[in-house]
């Protein structure tokens, strides 16, 4: 994991990153970033327009993103030239995926968003957003429901999918049912029957 830095030898332009993979991997020299601007510069004027340095090496991944803010913030003070990074303004914290993040951090972003007024909203246009829903139709009224949690319910549930086995055209109540009768993994059934991976059964939603 580390933190790098890449610079426009045009103009001086500059984008610090963050990157999870080392900087021994394959992709060192094929990443340069995935930032709006960034990515439309190098669109624009190809790679070979750019450096790319690394600036830090982490090994916790949940002080990346602090890194990568401290080096953001270091380098406008030490560079006049203009950067490709956004949300600056927002205090923006990365986020990486596969693990939590600290309640430190859940705060500062909650507190970035306080200060930016996002969770503000004016009595008049509270009242505006309320009467316009009003005019907006219910997308699924009258439609059956096809969430995977109300197929495992049968019976007496009239939302419930019922499902046909099209080896004999008998047809149960619910997936659930199914699933108990015949002793199948529920989850491993319903991406068969719903069509996510290839059908190896007789069994279809109806």
């Amino acid at each position: 994991m580390y933190i790098y830095i890449i610079e426009n030898k045009i103009n001086g332009m500059w984008y610090v990153g963050k990157r999870m993979q080392s900087i021994e991997s394959s992709d060192f020299h094929k990443y340069y970033g995935s930032g709006v601007r960034i990515t439309k510069a190098l669109k624009e004027l190809g790679k070979e327009k750019f450096t790319k340095k690394v600036l830090e090496v982490c090994n916790d991944k949940n002080i990346l993103a602090d890194r990568e803010i401290f080096w953001i913030k270091k380098t406008i003070q030490e560079n006049k030239n203009e950067t490709y990074n956004i949300l600056l303004e927002r205090n923006y914290i990365g986020r990486e995926s596969g693990f939590k993040q600290s309640s430190e951090h859940i705060k500062k972003r909650v507190d970035a968003l306080k200060k930016s007024n996002a969770y503000i909203w004016s009595n008049d246009r509270r009242v505006k957003f309320s009467e316009y829903k009003k005019t907006v139709p219910i997308w699924n009224k009258g439609k059956k429901c096809k969430n995977i949690s109300l197929s495992k319910t049968g019976g007496n549930n009239p939302m419930a999918r019922k499902v046909i086995d099209k080896s004999n055209n008998i047809i149960y109540n619910s997936l659930a049912e199914v699933a108990n009768l015949y002793n199948f993994k529920y989850s491993t059934l319903y991406q068969y029957v719903s069509g996510t991976r290839k059908n190896k059964t007789n069994f279809y939603f109806l």
